[in-house]
């Protein structure tokens, strides 16, 4: 995702600014998110802790998905149809 935001602000002037400030905090968030999960996972501390973050992971894609679909109907279907086909 934080890809798709970069190439969204390099091919488009229009896209909105806060949108994609938003959109790559998410991404940022599940990857921090996912390395905890694995990293206690990997120690053999499976407890309730990996499963909140394994639902934050889970829910901030979710918002992520929802901005980036927002961010190409409004700005890149119109300059990439291809890319925004290829999602």
């Amino acid at each position: 995702m934080l890809e798709m935001a970069d190439y969204a602000a390099r091919n488009s002037d229009s896209v909105d600014s806060e949108l994609l400030a938003n959109l790559r905090s998410d991404a940022m968030q599940i990857r921090v998110c996912v390395l905890t999960a694995l990293v206690r996972y990997a120690f053999s501390r499976v407890n309730e802790g990996i499963c909140v973050n394994a639902l934050r992971a889970v829910s901030a894609y979710t918002e992520m998905s929802a901005r980036m679909g927002e961010l190409l109907q409004g700005n890149a279907l119109g300059a990439a149809p291809g890319f925004a086909g290829a999602v």
